[in-house]
């Protein structure tokens, strides 16, 4: 039997808009966090493929994370949330 675990994905976007004055997810540190994020739950035997999306469409709450298929977003998830980003994971994958 596939444990459930192994078959969903984390997905950070780490899209960065080019001019204008929106914000975007690289702006507020994704690209830092996305590396942070995978050690971290390396450390915690978090067994879920963690992977660089482009957009998720959360640019003004950004950086976005969320769980797929269908699951919930963690949004403002820069570089200094790591710890809280992989306790709410667990908690999420546990359900």
């Amino acid at each position: 039997m596939n444990d459930i675990k192994t078959q969903k994905k984390l997905y950070v976007c780490t899209n960065m808009r080019v001019g204008g004055s929106r914000g975007s997810c690289a702006l507020r540190g994704s690209k830092k966090t996305l590396p942070l994020l995978r050690e971290e739950l390396r450390k915690r035997s978090v067994d879920i493929n963690v992977e660089e999306i482009i957009c998720l469409g959360q640019c003004e709450r950004g950086p976005a994370i969320r769980i797929a298929p269908g699951g919930s977003f963690y949004l403002e998830a820069g570089p200094d949330k790591i710890s809280e980003i992989a306790d709410w994971l667990e908690k999420e994958l546990e359900e």
